[in-house]
C-alpha cells in the first residue's frame, strides 16, 4: 500500500509544461525533427455484467478490477518534405490478458508532402476513415473512453481500426480532405446462416473524409492531430465534415448450399466546435454526428471494451460480461460535449464535465440502442496528467423479443499521463 501511495503522489505530482515537448530533438531551425512520446491509460471499475456472464467459470453479477487500457509508445520524424509515424504499444492489459498480452506495431506510415494542399502517403494507418471520431486521438478525448461503435470494423477486418494501405490529404484554404484505398486482413472465422464478415480475399476498402474549417484550421501533420476530442479552449474551431467507405463483398451468409455476399457502405456527416467562452478561459465542446451502415441484411455486432468475461458465456442477445449492440447496418446518431470550468484562483487545475449519448436503429433489434455516458475530467497538467471519473450506462436486449429487458451500469476512474 505504501508503494502505490508514493506511485500516485509522483503521477499527480508531475509538473512539467504541457505544451513544451522534452522528448524532441529539432534538426535545424524545427522544421525538421525527431520526436517521441509515452501515454498510458489505468483504469480501475466497477462493471454490472451482462446476465449469465461468468469469469473464468465463476458466475458473476458484478466485479471491481483494475487493468492498463492503453499503452503508448510514439515516434516521429520530419525531414524536409518527408515525414514518418510510427507507434507501438496495445489495449486492455487486464487479468484475463496480463500473461499473453503482446506489443504490437500499431502505426507505421511514411508520407512526402508536394505542398500543404497535397500530400502522399503508404503504410499502416487510420488515414481510412469517413468521419472526425474514427481516427480520434485517445490521449486528448472528453469523454473517458473511445467511441468505438464509429471503429465498423474492429479487429475484423482491421487491426485496432488500422489498415495497410496508400493515403491522400492536404488542406486547401479552409477545405481538409482526406482519401485512401486499403487492403483489409483477411477473416477467418466461421460461415453461417447469419451475415457475418466475408471468409474470402478481401477486397480494396474506399474511404474519404472532407471537412470545412470555418474558424481556427486544425493540424493534419498525422491522422490524429485533426481528431482531437478538446484542445482545452486553446484554439476555436467550428468544422461541418462528410465522407464514406465502400468494401464490396465485404459480407456474407450461407443459405442452404448458396453463398450471399454483401458490399458494405457507411457514410458519415458530423459538426465539432471548440469555443473559449471567457477570458477566464471556460470553453465548450460539442460534436454531433450522423452515420448510416449498411453491412448486409439485419447484422448488429456486439462489442464490449476491456472485456475480462468468458467468452461463450451470457444469456441475453448482448451476450457476455459488457456487450452490447456497437455496429449494426441501421442509423446512428451520436452527441458529446463537454464544458470546461474557468480557471480558479491561483491554481492550475483545470476541471471538465462531459456527457455522451448514442441513439442506434439497427434493423435487427425491435427497440433502438441508447447508451449514456457522463463524468469530469480533472486536468493536474492538461492532457499530460488526467484523473476521470465516467459513468456509463446501457441497455440489454432479450435474446428472443429483440427488446431491450432492463439496463447495466460501469463506473470507471481513469488515470492518464504522458510524457512527450
Amino acid at each position: 500500500m505504501k508503494k502505490i501511495i508514493i506511485l500516485l503522489i509522483i503521477l499527480f505530482g508531475y509538473k512539467s509544461n504541457a505544451q513544451k515537448r522534452y522528448l524532441r530533438y529539432n534538426l535545424d531551425d524545427g522544421k525538421s525533427y525527431i520526436q517521441a512520446n509515452m501515454r498510458g491509460q489505468f483504469w480501475m471499475r466497477y462493471a454490472q455484467n451482462n446476465p449469465g456472464t461468468t469469469i473464468n467459470g465463476e458466475p458473476i453479477n458484478d466485479n471491481l478490477d483494475l487493468s492498463l487500457r492503453r499503452f503508448r509508445l510514439g515516434l516521429q520524424s520530419k525531414l524536409g518534405n518527408f515525414y514518418i509515424f510510427s507507434q507501438i504499444g496495445g489495449n486492455n492489459i487486464n487479468q484475463n490478458s496480463l500473461r499473453t498480452f503482446r506489443v504490437q506495431v500499431l502505426d507505421l506510415y511514411g508520407e512526402y508532402s508536394f505542398s500543404p494542399e497535397f500530400t502522399l502517403g503508404a503504410g499502416k494507418s487510420s488515414w481510412g476513415t469517413s468521419n472526425r471520431i474514427s481516427s480520434f486521438s485517445n490521449g486528448s478525448m472528453a469523454n473517458l473512453d473511445a467511441l468505438i461503435f464509429s471503429f465498423f470494423t474492429l479487429n475484423r477486418q482491421d487491426d485496432s481500426g488500422r489498415n495497410l494501405g496508400v493515403f491522400a490529404k492536404g488542406q486547401i484554404g479552409k477545405i481538409d480532405y482526406r482519401m485512401a484505398v486499403s487492403t483489409p486482413p483477411f477473416y477467418k472465422g466461421e460461415i453461417s446462416d447469419k451475415v457475418d464478415f466475408a471468409v474470402n480475399k478481401t477486397n480494396p476498402r474506399y474511404s474519404s473524409y472532407f471537412k470545412y474549417e470555418f474558424l481556427d484550421n486544425e493540424s493534419n501533420t498525422n491522422a490524429f492531430n485533426g481528431s482531437l476530442g478538446t484542445r482545452l479552449g486553446s484554439q476555436d474551431i467550428l468544422n461541418i465534415g462528410i465522407g464514406g467507405i465502400y468494401q464490396n463483398k465485404m459480407m456474407q451468409n450461407k443459405v442452404n448450399s448458396d453463398l450471399f455476399f454483401y458490399d458494405f457502405k457507411n457514410i458519415s456527416a458530423d459538426f465539432y466546435m471548440e469555443k473559449r467562452l471567457s477570458e477566464r478561459e471556460d470553453a465548450l465542446t460539442t460534436y454531433l454526428g450522423y452515420f448510416y451502415t449498411d453491412f448486409g441484411p439485419d447484422y448488429v455486432r456486439n462489442v464490449g471494451a476491456n472485456d475480462i468475461a468468458d467468452s461463450k458465456s451470457g444469456t441475453s442477445f448482448n451476450g457476455k460480461g459488457l456487450n452490447v449492440p456497437l455496429m449494426g447496418t441501421g442509423n446512428t446518431l451520436f452527441l458529446s460535449t463537454a464544458y470546461l470550468l474557468p480557471k480558479f484562483n491561483h491554481s492550475t487545475i483545470r476541471v471538465q464535465p462531459d456527457f455522451s449519448i448514442r441513439y442506434a436503429n439497427y434493423d435487427g433489434l425491435k427497440s433502438p440502442v441508447i447508451d449514456y455516458n457522463g463524468g469530469v475530467n480533472v486536468y493536474f497538467n492538461g492532457q499530460a496528467s488526467k484523473l476521470s471519473l465516467g459513468i456509463q450506462n446501457r441497455p440489454i436486449f432479450n435474446k428472443e423479443t429483440l427488446k431491450v429487458d432492463e439496463r447495466k451500469t460501469n463506473v470507471i476512474l481513469q488515470y492518464q499521463f504522458e510524457i512527450r
